[in-house]
C-alpha cells in the first residue's frame, strides 16, 4: 500500500486503465499469466506463473497455508510436475514467528539443503535473536542478535559463518536517531560512522 493524497491505497490494480504502460524485464518475455488462488477467508493459497519466451515455457506453481493469518507452509514447485524445489515451514507463538524450516530439493527429489532458524523476542515482542543452523551439520550458518532500549534498537550483531559486524546507535531525547557506528567485530573503534542532523524541532 502507499498513501496518495493522505488515502491508505493499494499498488495492486485488479485491471489496468485503458492505455496503461506495462513494461517487461529487459530478458523480454514474450506472455507472463499469473493464476491466484484465494481461500474463503480471503487467504492467499496459491498460484501458478506461466511464462513463454520464443519457443520456451516455464510454470511456476506457488503454494501456501495459512493459520490464524500466519503462513505456516509454502511451497515452490518449478515446472508445476509435482515436486517440489523448495519447502518452507514456520511455527508460531503468540503471533511471533518462533520457528523456521526451509528444505531444497533438486530435480530429483534429492535434498539439496536443510537448515532452520529460531526466533526469540522480549516481553514487548521486539526480536533479540535469530539464529540459521545447517540442520545436517548443526553448524551456525548466521545470526543477529539486538539490544534494546525501551522501543529504540541500541545495537544489531550480524554473523555469518566467520564474519560478525555491529550497529551501535544512539539517539536524542524524542527518540530520533543521531548516529549509527559500524564496527566490524572485533572492537573497540569503529569502521564508520554515520551522523543524523535533524532540523525539526
Amino acid at each position: 500500500t502507499s498513501a496518495v493524497n493522505g488515502v491508505l491505497t493499494s499498488r495492486i490494480l485488479p485491471t489496468f486503465p485503458s492505455g496503461t504502460v506495462v513494461s517487461t524485464p529487459r530478458h523480454q518475455m514474450d506472455l507472463v499469466i499469473t493464476e491466484w488462488d484465494w481461500d474463503s477467508d480471503g487467504e492467499y493459497r496459491s498460484g501458478t506463473t506461466t511464462t513463454w519466451s520464443g519457443n520456451y515455457s516455464s510454470v511456476v506453481f506457488y503454494g501456501e497455508t495459512y493459520e490464524n493469518g500466519n503462513l505456516v507452509r509454502s511451497v515452490t514447485d518449478n515446472g508445476h510436475d509435482g515436486q517440489n524445489e523448495e519447502e518452507i515451514h514456520q511455527t508460531w507463538v503468540d503471533d511471533l514467528l518462533a520457528f523456521r524450516e526451509m528444505e531444497l530439493f533438486n530435480q530429483d527429489g534429492q535434498r539439496t539443503n536443510h537448515q532452520y532458524t529460531t526466533y526469540t523476542y522480549d516481553n514487548n515482542g521486539h526480536s533479540l535473536q535469530l539464529v540459521t543452523v545447517d540442520a545436517s551439520t548443526n553448524e551456525e550458518i548466521n545470526h543477529e542478535y539486538r539490544t534494546w532500549n525501551g522501543d529504540l534498537l541500541e545495537s544489531l550483531e550480524i554473523g555469518y559463518q566467520n564474519d560478525t559486524t555491529t550497529d551501535v546507535y544512539t539517539y536524542d531525547e524524542k527518540g530520533r536517531i543521531l548516529q549509527d557506528a559500524f564496527y566490524m567485530n572485533p572492537r573497540p573503534n569503529p569502521s564508520y560512522t554515520t551522523d543524523h542532523q535533524w532540523n525539526c524541532p
